[in-house]
């Protein structure tokens, strides 16, 4: 019983398991045996060795085709993904960061929104002493004139109205004639 069951043995691990819904269902020990399983499977029944030789060639060929070209194919993804992640690795990192950026969004809407104060603040005082300067309240007119000057310092209008104001200071009360002369002379310039 011991020789049986050690041959019996021998041969169940010698057989391939059987594939029922393949469209080769073949014995594997009435098929010509090349001494390779899968060249068992494509031989199948053969009666010319030479025709079996030649269909089993031609299935290596095929399995030695499709593993290389499946090998060129994993290479290929590997270096393109190589390439994605070094473009990504060496790719030049954003000068500032989100928090950054909205800082510096927030502090220009803060610059922004000053300037239109300073301008509307410039204007006010404007129109504020030329009304002083429509009532021949010169010096307010001049005070206002100044204080627009503090806040443009570049612009020429406010000197211009303070000249204008200590002329007609100068000329209806008689005061501050010595000024007119100064910013006649800045004005010239």
């Amino acid at each position: 019983m011991g020789y049986m069951g050690s041959g019996l043995q021998r041969w169940i691990y010698t057989q391939r398991p059987r594939k029922f819904f393949s469209k080769e269902r073949t014995n594997p020990g009435s098929s010509f045996d090349i001494g390779a399983d899968s060249g068992t499977k494509v031989a199948g029944r053969a009666g010319d060795k030479k025709a079996a030789r030649e269909r089993v060639d031609r299935y290596f060929e095929q399995s030695r085709l499709a593993r290389e070209t499946g090998i060129l194919v994993l290479a290929a993804i590997v270096f393109l993904l190589g390439w994605l992640a070094y473009t990504i690795y060496t790719s030049p990192n954003p000068e500032i960061s989100q928090d950054e950026h909205l800082h510096t969004r927030h502090l220009e809407k803060i610059r922004q929104q000053n300037a239109e104060e300073r301008q509307n603040a410039y204007l006010l005082l404007l129109q504020s002493g030329d009304e002083h300067f429509r009532n021949r309240q010169f010096e307010w007119a001049i005070g206002e004139y100044t204080k627009a000057a503090g806040i443009f310092p570049e612009a020429a209008e406010p000197m211009a109205r303070i000249a204008n104001s200590y002329k007609y200071l100068c000329e209806y009360y008689g005061q501050d004639c010595e000024k007119v002369e100064l910013y006649q002379k800045w004005l010239e310039e």
